[in-house]
C-alpha cells in the first residue's frame, strides 16, 4: 500500500490510462488469485512469489541505470514517513526492492507451510 502511495507521489497516478490499467489489473490478478488459491493454496502463493520475485528485479534494475539521479532527490513526505531511514530517493527505492524481496520470502514460506498441512 505505501509503495502505492509513494509511486502516486512521484505523479504514478496523473495520468487516467495509467490510473485505468492499473485498477483493472489489480482487480483482475487479485479475484485470480482467489480462485487459483480454492484450487491450490501452494499454486496461488507461487503465483504471487514470481511477480514479487519480478517486482524485486525490476526494482532492482532500475536502481542500477538511476542511481545518480535517484541520489539527488529529496524523498517524498509518504516515502520519509514510511522509511524514516531515507535520505534521497535512491534510499527510497533501495527499500522498496528490498520490501519485494522480503515478500518473495514469505510467498515462499507459504507454499512450504501448504506441504505441512494434513
Amino acid at each position: 500500500y505505501h509503495h502505492l502511495l509513494i509511486m502516486e507521489d512521484l505523479g504514478g497516478d496523473a495520468r487516467f490510462d495509467d490510473r485505468f490499467f492499473a485498477q483493472h489489473t489489480a482487480f483482475v490478478y487479485y479475484w485470480l488469485t482467489c480462485l487459483l488459491y480454492v484450487v491450490s493454496p501452494r499454486m496461488a502463493y507461487n503465483l504471487s512469489e514470481q511477480v514479487e520475485e519480478h517486482a524485486y528485479h525490476t526494482y532492482d534494475e532500475f536502481l542500477k541505470h538511476n542511481e545518480k539521479i535517484l541520489s539527488i532527490q529529496m524523498p517524498t513526505v509518504t516515502a520519509s514517513t514510511y522509511y524514516s531511514d531515507v535520505e534521497n530517493m535512491y534510499d527510497v527505492f533501495v527499500n522498496i526492492r528490498n520490501d519485494e524481496g522480503d515478500h518473495v520470502k514469505t510467498m515462499q514460506d507459504c507454499q512450504n507451510d501448504t506441504l505441512n498441512v494434513v
